[in-house]
């Protein structure tokens, strides 16, 4: 029930929960040095920069078997705070991505490539809004209801395929339960 909220609250297609981490997800350790400095003493600073500069592949090691040797030191990851972010998109991805406050090692990454459902459904986004403006700057009210009839002339314009592709796409599934009915679709030089 949570996630068809949060798809229809931010307007998305489709949600993945993952406890793996995406392939361009970056780790970094820090020592918790309260821990480390007090059972470390001063070798402390030696095993902290040894820590930071430790390799992506030995850090995942250490999250998969808990410890690893450094200078000669067991250090566990009860010792280490690891966290995850984001190394970037490639080949021209839309990915982005944000670390979550307060849940550690959470980061959510949003792919926002736009593709051709995706600009057909912002078009029929955009009449409905078109739509319920001039509805509301001509006086039409909701208990109106289905008396008032919505009728859209497509003009002969570059534009026109696509609007009439996002009409037919979405009549049904956006635009009729957005504006209470299907809307009449008039080709262009057709009769009101």
């Amino acid at each position: 029930a949570m996630e068809s909220y949060i798809l229809q609250e931010l307007n998305l297609r489709a949600i993945v929960f993952t406890t793996q981490d995406h392939p361009a997800t970056v780790l970094s350790a820090l020592p918790d040095a309260p821990i480390l400095g007090k059972r470390l003493g001063g070798k402390y600073s030696q095993v902290a920069a040894a820590l930071k500069a430790l390799p992506e592949e030995d850090l995942r090691l250490l999250l998969k078997d808990g410890s690893i040797t450094l200078c000669g030191e067991l250090i566990t990851s009860d010792e280490v705070k690891v966290s995850r972010g984001f190394g970037g998109a490639e080949g021209g991805s839309a990915l982005e991505a944000v670390a979550l406050e307060g849940v550690p090692g959470a980061i959510l990454v949003l792919d926002a490539t736009v593709d051709a459902a995706a600009e057909s459904e912002a078009i029929a986004r955009e009449i409905i809004n078109r739509v319920q403006r001039l509805k509301k700057t001509s006086g039409i009210l909701p208990a109106d209801g289905p008396s008032t009839s919505i009728a859209l002339r497509v003009a002969s314009c570059p534009g026109a395929p696509a609007l009439l592709d996002a009409l037919s796409l979405h009549s049904a599934t956006l635009l009729a339960p957005a504006l209470g009915r299907v809307p009449l679709l008039v080709p262009a030089g057709g009769a009101w």
